[in-house]
């Protein structure tokens, strides 16, 4: 959840979530100790990157909704990770506050620009799609684990038992729950359903 990282970021300091998470990544480089490593690229969504690099994310989560990161960075391993040995690592820049590095390297890795009508969907905390037509690439993005959990819907909850999941109709409607227990609220799968057999319906 990224804006609970932000919020973590302003009451503990920046430099506090980057100790935590370069500490971890400093002790899964250990298990490559067989291997050499020359180069190390990082890509994730604008929060990680910021939080990775120690600055602040705060930017990202208010209008005008920007990036203090926003250019390609290179740094020594040993300024990040003071065990290590010598190699360069290589920081992608996001999009935008909500389109990450992970679609940079996405469309990088897929080389789905050298196709036409194209679609890259990226689910996560935050989805991203990615849409090449008639030469041009179109990136938008949305909060996405909400939308898992039915969030900000009068009657939405997450995948619990008693959830409403399925939503058809054959001479009225009908649904199906989650365990087949009580109703206790529609998941995010019930409200696309629910709205895909109402348009289907007319």
């Amino acid at each position: 959840d990224v804006i609970s990282r932000i919020d973590s970021a302003r009451i503990h300091g920046v430099q506090a979530l980057q100790k935590i998470l370069l500490d971890k990544m400093e002790e899964a480089l250990h298990s490559f100790e067989n291997y050499e490593i020359k180069r190390m690229s990082v890509c994730g969504n604008a929060v990680m990157t910021h939080l990775f690099l120690g600055a602040d994310p705060a930017s990202i989560a208010q209008a005008p909704y920007t990036c203090e990161i926003n250019e390609y960075v290179e740094v020594n391993a040993k300024q990040l990770f003071p065990s290590m040995y010598d190699f360069n690592v290589q920081v992608l820049p996001p999009i935008s506050a909500y389109v990450g590095s992970d679609i940079v390297m996405d469309l990088y890795e897929s080389e789905m620009m050298d196709f036409e009508d194209t679609l890259l969907i990226d689910l996560g905390t935050n989805g991203e799609i990615a849409l090449v037509k008639n030469g041009k690439l179109f990136v938008s993005s949305a909060a996405c684990g909400p939308a898992f959990e039915g969030g900000n819907m009068d009657c939405g909850c997450g995948a619990i038992a008693g959830a409403i999941d399925k939503v058809f109709y054959d001479t009225d409607w009908r649904y199906t729950t989650i365990l087949n227990k009580k109703v206790s609220g529609v998941c995010g799968s019930g409200y696309m359903s629910w709205i895909s057999t109402a348009l289907e319906k007319g």
